[in-house]
């Protein structure tokens, strides 16, 4: 049974302790304690018996304000020993005070605080904490501990960010969880699963060492990150490009300046040319407006005299009626002085004929 959980934090199994109690137990055996927990993901209750009856982790806290033990994981923190490669060298990681020291793009090793004795059923997964993957940190998620395995977890921490970072001692690192296997007590022997290769590692010196080991017959390959070294890159080739660029642009300047010259003089010559052009149609333009007010003035000349016929038209118009009307009235006399010779006639003719004129009636 789980104890009342104790305002403080509080150590309840040291690891002195936990190496006792898994020490007296066969990897197989199955204490009392946890005989009836099925094959599953176990939770806080089920984590605390184990731990307690297999030594499965140590040393192991309970209570506080910020309790470790929380509903299906238990917090992991970082030890006392990390590295980091300088070059092709590993040396010690940088610890100030009780805190770590991250550089900025950079990968460290560092110990977990826990030291875990797993028996064949039970592995572990082990995560890291949110806040770190939210501020840069990078770690491969999931990673599996399998059961049988004896030792310290060696972390490596990449920092992706541009800044140096630091995890103190007191601050979660990753979140373990634990999962009983369908592991058969009763068939041990049958059991064709292998055990950890690195089971045994309580210096993670030797996981590193051993990662570090190159292939094809290579004796040692540092492990660094590959942000720096392009970051070194692209400065050397932009203090490169920056002293190419001042060359060619003492070049360009110069080249810049003979074409400016001789943009320059063709200017000029076309500034010339196009002087005389305008010039030229200066002149014809002059001469067109000469012969413009010439012509305008013989328009203005004919215009008058179209006027004077038109007014001289006119007059004739005019007397051309007058005539008219008097040839009118001649024809009338005309036609009376006809009738009258008429008249005079026949009263010869009479006079002739009867020697008397008749007398008028």
């Amino acid at each position: 049974m789980i104890p009342a959980l104790p305002i403080k934090e509080e150590e309840v199994l040291s690891r002195d302790r936990a190496a006792e109690i898994a020490g007296s137990l066969d990897g197989n055996h199955e204490p009392d304690a946890v005989k009836d927990v099925p094959p599953s993901l176990l939770s806080a209750e089920h984590i605390y018996s184990f731990v307690m009856s297999t030594g499965l982790i140590s040393p192991f806290y309970i209570g506080g304000n910020k309790p470790r033990l929380k509903k299906a994981s238990y917090e992991g923190r970082i030890g006392d020993t990390a590295y980091i490669f300088d070059g092709r060298k590993l040396k010690p990681a940088d610890f100030s005070g009780r805190k770590l020291q991250i550089p900025a793009n950079s990968i460290v090793f560092v110990e977990s605080d826990i030291d875990f004795r797993l028996p064949n059923y039970v592995a572990v997964r082990f995560n890291l904490h949110i806040e770190h993957v939210h501020r840069g940190l990078l770690l491969g998620t999931g990673p599996l501990v399998d059961p049988g395995f004896w030792g310290k977890l060696c972390i490596p921490l990449h920092n992706l960010t541009s800044e140096d970072y630091e995890i103190s001692k007191d601050d979660g690192l990753i979140w373990l969880e634990f999962t009983r296997t369908t592991f058969n007590l009763n068939n041990t022997e049958k059991g064709i699963g292998a055990k950890p290769s690195n089971s045994g590692y309580w210096d993670i010196l030797k996981f590193i060492t051993k990662a570090a080991k190159g292939t094809g017959g290579a004796t040692s390959v540092p492990i660094q990150s590959s942000i720096g070294g392009a970051l070194k890159t692209a400065s050397d080739a932009a203090v490169s490009a920056e002293r190419q660029t001042r060359i060619y642009s003492i070049a360009s300047v110069v080249g810049a300046l003979v074409l400016i010259a001789a943009a320059v003089s063709f200017a000029q010559g076309m500034i010339s040319t196009i002087n005389s052009q305008v010039d030229l149609s200066k002149q014809y333009v002059d001469d067109a407006r000469s012969e413009s007010k010439r012509y305008f003035s013989q328009y203005e000349d004919q215009g008058i005299l179209v006027r004077r016929h038109g007014e001289l038209l006119e007059a004739i118009s005019s007397e051309v009626s007058v005539i008219a009307r008097r040839q009118g009235d001649y024809e009338t006399v005309s036609g009376q002085i006809d009738q009258l010779t008429a008249a005079i006639r026949a009263l010869q003719e009479q006079v002739k004929a009867n020697g008397t004129v008749a007398p008028r009636q």
